[in-house]
C-alpha cells in the first residue's frame, strides 16, 4: 500500500466509494499543456515554409511533446509579417512594435514566450540602440506581467544576400540580445549560429525553408530542453565577426584570424571563476575593475597556464587566450595571494 501511494502523483478520494465504505484512489487529470506563445515577423509565420506545420514554431512545439510523450505544449502564435520589434510601423500600418505584442501576452498569459525578431529592424533602417531599447523594454514588460513566465531569445537569422551592412547590424544585434538575456535572466536560442556555412537554406535569401526551419526549431527546442537561465555572474556569448564586444562588467576581443573562417567563438559559464570557450584564433578577455581583489592565475584544461596582466589599483585583469583547435577547453581562475 505504501508502494501504491509512492507511485501515485496525484489521488483524490472517491466520495461515492467512500459511501460504502470502500476508499478508492483515482488518478486525477493531467496537467493541461503549457502555452509556448511566439512573438516574431514573417519567419515566425513561416513564409517560406511550404506548409503552415513545416514553420519552425510547429515543429518545435511538435518535437517537445513528441518527446515528452505526450501533449505537453501547445503552440500560440502572434507574429506578424514584415512587424518589427521597434515601436514604430515599417513597412505596413499593422507592423507595430512590442506595445501591441503585450496585450497579446496579458490575454493569453503563456508559460513560454519565443522572441524571434530582428530581420525587419535592420531593413526597415532601424538604429540599433532603437531595437536593443524595445527589445529589453518588452522582455521587462513581459516578466511584469507574468513573473514566473519563461522567455526564449532567439539570435536573428541571417540573410543570404551581399549586404556587409546587415550582417554587421546583425552580428551587434546578435551580442546584444545576449547581453539582455544576462541582465534579465532570460534563455537564448544561437538561431543564427546554427546556420553556420548552410545558407542554402534561405531560397529568396530572407526566408528558411522547410530543411531552413527545421534547423530553427531544433535550435528552439535545445534552448528550451537546456532551460539554462543566463546571468550577469554566469552567461554564455558567442559571436562570428571580429571586433571588441563589452557584455556584463567582460570586454571579449576577437581576432581576425579566430573569424577568418566564418566559424563562431563560444564563451560558456563565464564568471569570475572562469569560463569554457573555443576559438579559432587568439581571443583576448578584460574584466571591469573591482572584479579580482587579488592577482589570479588562469589555468587551461590542457594544463597550459596563461599569465594575467593585472592592475592592482584597478582591481581588473586581461588575457590573452590561445586558439583551441575545434575544442572546448576550460580557463580556470583562482586567485593569487599577494606576499606583504
Amino acid at each position: 500500500m505504501k508502494n501504491l501511494l509512492k507511485n501515485l502523483r496525484y489521488y483524490k478520494l472517491n466520495t461515492a466509494a467512500l459511501c460504502c465504505g470502500l476508499p478508492l484512489l483515482v488518478a486525477a487529470a493531467d496537467e493541461p499543456p503549457k502555452k509556448i506563445m511566439f512573438v516574431g515577423d514573417s519567419i515566425s509565420c513561416g513564409v517560406g515554409a511550404s506548409k503552415p506545420a513545416n514553420r519552425f514554431t510547429t515543429v518545435a512545439v511538435d518535437m517537445l511533446n513528441k518527446k515528452a510523450g505526450k501533449k505537453a505544449y501547445v503552440e500560440v502564435n502572434v507574429a506578424v509579417s514584415g512587424s518589427t520589434m521597434t515601436t514604430h510601423p515599417w513597412p505596413y500600418h499593422q507592423s507595430s512594435g512590442y506595445p501591441y505584442r503585450l496585450k497579446n501576452v496579458a490575454a493569453v498569459k503563456p508559460d513560454i514566450v519565443v522572441i524571434q525578431h530582428g530581420v525587419n529592424d535592420n531593413s526597415g533602417l532601424c538604429s540599433l540602440g532603437e531595437y536593443v531599447w524595445s527589445y529589453r523594454s518588452f522582455v521587462r514588460e513581459v516578466k511584469k506581467l507574468l513573473p514566473n513566465v519563461k522567455i526564449v531569445c532567439m539570435t536573428p537569422s541571417p540573410m543570404k544576400k551581399d549586404d556587409d551592412a546587415y550582417d554587421e547590424w546583425c552580428n551587434q544585434a546578435c551580442a546584444a540580445i545576449q547581453e539582455i538575456a544576462a541582465q534579465e535572466n532570460t534563455m537564448v536560442a544561437h538561431s543564427n549560429m546554427a546556420f553556420r556555412k548552410r545558407m542554402d537554406f534561405f531560397p529568396d535569401g530572407t526566408h528558411p525553408n522547410d530543411g531552413g526551419y527545421q534547423i530553427m526549431a531544433e535550435a528552439l527546442v535545445a534552448a528550451i530542453e537546456e532551460n539554462k537561465v543566463q546571468s550577469k555572474n554566469n552567461f554564455d556569448f558567442v559571436i562570428q565577426r571580429p571586433g571588441a564586444y563589452r557584455l556584463c562588467g567582460y570586454m571579449f576581443i576577437v581576432s581576425e584570424e579566430a573569424a577568418a573562417k566564418g566559424n563562431y567563438t563560444v564563451f560558456k559559464n563565464v564568471s569570475v571563476n572562469g569560463w569554457n570557450y573555443r576559438a579559432d584564433g587568439p581571443v583576448k578577455v578584460v574584466t571591469t575593475p573591482l572584479t579580482y581583489m587579488q592577482k589570479p592565475e588562469c589555468k587551461l584544461s590542457d594544463g597550459r597556464k596563461l599569465d594575467c596582466n593585472y592592475r592592482a589599483y584597478f582591481k581588473d585583469g586581461s588575457w590573452m587566450l590561445p586558439a583551441t583547435g575545434g575544442k572546448m577547453i576550460t580557463a580556470e581562475l583562482t586567485p593569487v595571494k599577494t606576499k606583504k
